[in-house]
């Protein structure tokens, strides 16, 4: 079971973790090009549109990460 459980939770945690770092990514570079072109809508714009979603990312990757992190054996013995 732990195996199945296994193989789900990895991709799924993996396209998780990718899109908030995409995510994180997008929002850090266009406030950065705010600063740079003195854009200030830019760097409100990317906090207020992109803010809540990046947490629902990051929130997605934590709780991934712990199921996937529970389905690794600890002592070398498979269960299955």
């Amino acid at each position: 079971m732990k195996t199945t459980l296994r193989s789900i939770f990895l991709p799924l945690f993996t396209l998780a973790m990718v899109v908030f770092l995409v995510l994180a990514f997008i929002i850090v570079f266009t406030q950065i090009a705010g600063i740079l072109f003195a854009q200030g809508a830019w760097i409100d714009a990317a906090r207020e549109s992109l803010s809540q979603p990046s947490i629902i990312a990051a929130i997605a990757v934590g709780l991934l990460g712990y199921c996937y992190y529970t389905t690794i054996d600890k002592d070398g013995e498979d269960e299955d």
